[in-house]
């Protein structure tokens, strides 16, 4: 509801089930509202792949480990939860 946003959200290990079926419908439509308002959300395309997740995603799109890396590191302050 801020209007200050993050610009980029990554999901990483078991945060990526944030982004899929089965996630609760408030996290997702949060998650949908985000993307929409323009907050990029990249998720852990190994960790999708490792809990077989990668056809159930509903939000976000999957990025590779240079993506993460890269987010995290080019970024001028990174919250972890």
């Amino acid at each position: 509801e801020s209007d200050a946003k993050p610009k980029k959200i990554v999901l990483i290990n078991t945060a990526v089930k944030l982004a899929c079926k089965g996630s609760e419908e408030e996290i997702l439509n949060l998650l949908k509202q985000l993307e929409e308002s323009g907050v990029e959300i990249i998720l852990c395309g190994t960790c999708l792949n490792y809990f077989n997740l990668l056809d159930d995603l509903q939000v976000g799109s999957v990025g590779s480990a240079y993506d993460v890396v890269k987010s995290l590191t080019d970024a001028d302050s990174v919250i972890r939860l």
